[in-house]
């Protein structure tokens, strides 16, 4: 575990014995640690980025990215999903997952689809 040391007043870099600060001369300091060369998991997470068109009521792309816990195998999951409506003929989706499999990122899911687009009723 890496552990840094601030002033708590001026919040310059400490060394590990450096009293007061050679700053401000504070006595006060905080810690934050960080842990080293490993992969915690990570809390669960949606990212999402939409993209629209002038005239078009709807979006005509999305990205989806959503981090969080596999159901089934307890490992740490980076799951993408992109949806594309540029094209007026079909909507194209794409989805990705991949896992933390010993050390690395590993693709474990991948799958494209098309689906043509239908005219709305009115």
């Amino acid at each position: 575990m890496l552990i840094e040391h601030f002033c708590a007043k001026c919040k310059k870099p400490l060394s590990e014995d450096e009293h007061p600060c050679s700053n401000c001369g504070c006595n006060d300091r905080y810690s934050k640690g960080y842990l080293e060369d490993s992969v915690l998991p990570p809390e669960d997470s949606i990212t999402r980025q939409k993209q629209k068109r002038p005239g078009i009521r709807d979006y005509v792309y999305e990205v989806k990215n959503i981090r969080k816990i596999s159901g089934k195998t307890k490992r740490s999951t980076k799951d993408k999903i992109i949806i594309d409506k540029t094209n007026p003929e079909y909507t194209y989706k794409r989805h990705e997952i991949e896992e933390w499999i010993d050390g690395k990122w590993v693709k474990v899911w991948d799958k494209e689809s098309k689906a043509k687009h239908r005219k709305k009723k009115i």
